[in-house]
Parts: structure tokens; C-alpha cells; sequence
């Protein structure tokens, strides 16, 4: 809930327009949100992993496995649901805070589903190992999430540009909008949240005149 309150306030600052103060609008706040949410799930993941050998160790055993089995059918549902919408909304807005929101209950739905069946192994076997175990792989999938989506954040905030496929496409648009285009140079692009920035120096025929 807090992850998610934390990106719902970034999308309201991003989505805020563009003034004197920021003249390209503030939609950086959407990388910053992403740096947020991969440090906050890979410590989350890191804690679990934790959890897990301290549990090994001091050899704990589950209690109302029933219960744990019933309340996470319930939230995987939920999950599977929730993360549906949003990539959907992801999809359509090209954001960073909603691709960052769709992997984080993603993840969530792998976790219940690994929480599924290491609970109804465990029911079956008496061996908490199952849990543990399980515990321990979904962590490092999770860790590996969080590692997508940091690298993805720094890389707006480090202003990298559209991949190689977009900018053919880019200058193919670019030497067939008009007939009076004969070449273009100094082609820079840059992402931030759900835009992309392009500036370029377009070469025109000599023969034109000044207002042509």
C-alpha cells in the first residue's frame, strides 16, 4: 500500500503541467518513483530471504496451514485481477510508474502461487522445508524483478535514447515527410515517463525560398 502511494503521488507530480520553473514538465518524477519501487521490493525480497534461513535454522513449523491456503486463493484472485488493469493502463500510457506497478503485483502473483504450493506441500508432507525453499526461490525472482526495474529508472534518468529499431523508424518518418527534406543530422532523443523528446537538424532543398 505504501509502494503504491508513493507512485500514485509521483503520477500526480509527472502529470503536473509544464511551468517557467520546469519548462519540459516534471515527468522525471516517474524514474525517481521506479528507483523507489526496485530498492523497496529488492529489500522486501532480501528480508524474506532472511526470514527464511532464520527460519531453517531455528526449525520453525507452520501453524493453520488451512487458513494460509484459503486467505492466499483469495489474494491471488485479487492479484491476478489488479495486475491485469494495470498493464493494460501501462500499455496505453507508456509509463514507467505503471510498468513498474504491473511487475511489483506481478511478482505478487507468482509469490501467492509459490506460497500456494509450498502450503498444500507442506500439508501433505508435514516438511516446512517446502516453505522455506520456496521462500528463498521467490525472493531471488523478486530481487531479479527489482534489478529490471532500478535499471530501467536510471536509464530515463540518465536520458538514454529510443532503441536502435525506434530510430530507423524516426528517420524513415523523417526523410519522407515532405519532398523538400533531402537529409537531417544531429538527431538526439531522450525518454521520461510516458514521452519522448526529439530534437533534430533537418536539411531542406537550397532552392526554397525563406518561407517555403
Amino acid at each position: 500500500i505504501f509502494s503504491s502511494a508513493v507512485n500514485y503521488v509521483s503520477w500526480q507530480i509527472a502529470d503536473s503541467p509544464a511551468d517557467k520553473s520546469y519548462p519540459y514538465g516534471r515527468v522525471q518524477a516517474e524514474a525517481l518513483a521506479g528507483l523507489f519501487q526496485g530498492c523497496f521490493i529488492g529489500v522486501s525480497a532480501c528480508a524474506l530471504l532472511a526470514e527464511a534461513g532464520r527460519r531453517y535454522i531455528a526449525g520453525a513449523q507452520l501453524e493453520s496451514s488451512s487458513l494460509g491456503i484459503a486467505v492466499m486463493a483469495f489474494s491471488l484472485g485479487l492479484s491476478i485481477y489488479h495486475s491485469r488493469n494495470l498493464k493494460r493502463a501501462a500499455d496505453e500510457s507508456g509509463s514507467t510508474i505503471m510498468r513498474s506497478e504491473t511487475l511489483h503485483y506481478l511478482t505478487d502473483v507468482l509469490s501467492n502461487l509459490g506460497v500456494l504450493v509450498a502450503l498444500g506441500l507442506v500439508s501433505y508432507t508435514r516438511n516446512v522445508t517446502w516453505d522455506l525453499g520456496i521462500a528463498a526461490i521467490t525472493a531471488v525472482y523478486i530481487v531479479s524483478e527489482a534489478w529490471k526495474i532500478l535499471a530501467a529508472s536510471a536509464s530515463e534518468l540518465l536520458d538514454k535514447g529510443m532503441t536502435l529499431q525506434e530510430h530507423k523508424d524516426l528517420e524513415g518518418l523523417i526523410n519522407n515527410f515532405d519532398s523538400a527534406v533531402i537529409g537531417f543530422h544531429d538527431l538526439r532523443t531522450r525518454k521520461a515517463g510516458s514521452k519522448y523528446f526529439i530534437d533534430v537538424h533537418v536539411e531542406l532543398k537550397d532552392s526554397l525560398t525563406f518561407r517555403q
